[in-house]
């Protein structure tokens, strides 16, 4: 079963599950990114990010300095908010 928290864990037990903190102020959205970004769990935050695409906050600051791990497919749901951030006319600094 996949939803098991051992699921989510590397050989050390380390917990590897994405995780998202998003705070806003003055027009800028920054988004702290930490966990595994991958294939396995980037439908774990799917949801999340298609709210935070939504946002009316222009500008947006990432801090994937936490990020354990990622693919192709984490790669993809972080270039999919900053297009949305650049459909506002905002950009994304990292």
């Amino acid at each position: 079963m996949l939803n098991q928290a051992a699921d989510f864990q590397d050989d050390s037990g380390a917990d590897l599950l994405p995780r998202i903190e998003q705070r806003s102020s003055d027009g800028m959205m920054r988004v702290f990114l930490s966990g595994a970004w991958t294939t396995r769990t980037a439908g774990l935050v799917d949801r999340e990010m298609r709210a935070l695409e939504m946002h009316n906050e222009r500008n947006v600051s990432l801090d994937l300095s936490k990020i354990d791990s990622m693919d192709t497919a984490g790669a993809w749901l972080i270039e999919r908010l900053s297009r949305a951030a650049a459909a506002r006319g905002g950009k994304v600094a990292v």
